[in-house]
């Protein structure tokens, strides 16, 4: 049995990928140091990179209805040819209303929710179809699909109150209460968002059609039809510091990523089998993020 070499190759004339966007926003001042803004972003990525087999014949009919492509090449001397072209297109739409209140009274506030789509036909150069002769079937959902994300971000530069401070200034002291509460800056982050689409696979190459790697799905699948679950994580931020005259200060810093320690799914198995039934490992989570982390610093600001 001989087995002839494959071949990767880039397209005559590679186009460079670029972006086309419109973009239109509104602000309003609600008060004096309140605005709410919505903003809209269309974007339209053309020329983007895609590789697939150049070197297949025409598909014969498959035993299961699925179509396979015929053993014989269009050049003899190699098995696939896998051509690096510029012909993918990626699509993205969407809307962000905002909420920010700007630094007063020891308090800020930055509030905002995203609703949009990205769909495309390829989202990176090393995804293939599934049938390198019908591309149009390769519109979906981008892998860079997030659907909702909603993240609140708040500064907080404790005691609270100004008129406590002017109580404290007038009695001009600094008791042991606000050595141990006073100057301290928390800053606290909440971010949620949905899952990342997956494109679910057979885990073969039930086309027949050498696509590395594997791109057959199952059938009645669309591309990226499935998603990983919903992310949600809480940073904090906390600085306690110590003023040394008007521009130079002492902090100790602590910050804590994935506060709550959720289990956020970052992948899953995409592979569902060959047959009509799903595998039992199909859907199981494959990595999570990083868990909840602490860490402490001394700074010295001058």
């Amino acid at each position: 049995m001989i087995i002839t070499r494959s071949v990767f190759a880039a397209e005559p004339g590679l186009a460079t990928p670029y972006s086309a966007q419109a973009n239109a926003s509104v602000e309003h001042l609600v008060s004096t140091d309140v605005t709410v803004r919505a903003d809209y972003l269309f974007t339209r990525g053309i020329h983007l990179l895609r590789t697939r087999n150049i070197n297949l014949l025409p598909l014969l009919s498959g035993s299961d209805g699925r179509p396979i492509f015929s053993p014989g090449r269009i050049d003899s001397r190699f098995d696939a040819v896998y051509r690096l072209e510029s012909s993918a297109a990626s699509t993205y739409n969407g809307v962000t209303m905002s909420l920010n209140k700007r630094l007063s009274d020891e308090f800020e506030l930055l509030a905002s929710y995203t609703l949009s789509k990205t769909t495309d036909d390829a989202s990176d150069f090393d995804e293939q179809p599934q049938n390198p002769y019908i591309l149009r079937a390769e519109r979906g959902l981008s892998r860079q699909d997030m659907r909702n994300r909603f993240v609140v971000s708040s500064l907080f530069d404790l005691p609270i109150g100004e008129e406590e401070k002017d109580r404290r200034k007038s009695q001009n002291q600094q008791n042991l209460v606000e050595t141990l509460f006073g100057h301290i800056e928390a800053a606290p982050i909440f971010t949620f968002s949905s899952g990342r689409p997956v494109n679910v696979l057979t885990g073969t190459d039930e086309e027949r059609s050498r696509a590395y790697p594997f791109a057959s799905r199952p059938l009645g699948f669309g591309r990226n039809t499935f998603r990983t679950p919903q992310v949600v994580d809480v940073d904090l931020r906390i600085v306690k510091y110590i003023p040394y005259g008007e521009r130079r200060r002492l902090d100790f810093v602590t910050e804590a990523f994935h506060l709550l320690n959720h289990r956020n799914v970052l992948a899953v198995n995409a592979f569902y089998g060959p047959g009509t039934t799903p595998l039992p490992s199909f859907g199981a989570v494959t990595a999570f993020a990083a868990p909840r982390q602490i860490r402490f610093s001394i700074d010295f600001e001058f």
